[in-house]
């Protein structure tokens, strides 16, 4: 038959806290280890949006220069032919002009 003697509550005691001191160490490690995780994850997401963000400036800045030159090509090719032909271009902006007139007084009626 088994007796317990008066030392082993306090050695049982002594290897459970010893069984919870090691378990909290390791839940620290774990949350530790994934909060590393979590910060890598996102400095890596940061920078990778950044880049799109910078691509998509870039991108956005160059289709704007580029438009800007292609509207000022257009606008200068009619101004020059108004100068070269100022009656007929007369009459198509008075026929414009007119369209537009009648487009907007039936829409108001």
């Amino acid at each position: 038959m088994y007796t317990a003697t008066a030392k082993e509550p306090a050695t049982r005691k002594k290897h459970i806290k010893n069984h919870f001191d090691e378990d909290g160490r390791q839940i620290k490690k774990n949350v530790r280890s994934t909060a590393d995780h979590i910060q890598h994850d996102l400095n890596t997401a940061a920078h990778t949006v950044g880049q799109h963000v910078r691509k998509f400036v870039e991108n956005a800045s160059d289709n704007v220069s580029y438009a800007k030159e292609q509207i000022t090509d257009v606008t200068d090719g009619v101004a020059s032919q108004i100068r070269k032909n100022p009656i007929p271009a007369s009459a198509i902006a008075l026929g414009v002009g007119m369209l537009l007139g009648a487009f907007f007084l039936r829409r108001t009626v």
